[in-house]
């Protein structure tokens, strides 16, 4: 990956129509891999999503969005558009990525499950396993 982002996500068909113009590699930059449920009076229906790390985007990235952004809710607005995205408050629908990533899983682990108490190595060791399992019968 060219990019140094700490969580991404990757554009789907619909999301490289949409926005392909702006991140030409499909990938866009967020804060959490863990979507947020996000309310808006454009959509009929709450919707999940990735929050995008504005600060992340280029100088160019930003302009397109604001650009993008005004011309379909209202051009007199693109100072107050431009905040929004710097301030990591724009929303990209789940729908139109294909996956996500990160490269801080720590973050996203809970830690009771990285807590080693309880789990030894051998009890891992002691399962049953039986070579000759009749498959037919699935």
């Amino acid at each position: 990956m060219s990019h140094d982002y700490q969580d991404w996500v990757h554009l789907n068909e619909e999301g490289m129509k949409d926005w392909g113009h702006i991140f030409i590699d499909g990938v866009v930059p967020i804060l959490s891999m863990i979507p947020i449920t996000f309310e808006s009076p454009n959509l009929s229906s709450p919707e999940t999503g990735y929050l995008v790390r504005g600060s992340d985007l280029t100088e160019d990235q930003v302009q397109n969005l604001v650009d993008k952004i005004a011309h379909k809710f209202n051009e007199a607005h693109k100072d107050e558009i431009k905040k929004y995205i710097q301030a990591n408050e724009l929303p990209l629908r789940q729908k139109m990525t294909s996956g996500v990533g990160t490269k801080r899983i720590y973050a996203y682990i809970d830690e009771d499950l990285m807590d080693d108490e309880g789990y030894e190595d051998e009890d891992w060791d002691n399962e049953p396993y039986d070579d000759e399992v009749d498959w037919s019968d699935l």
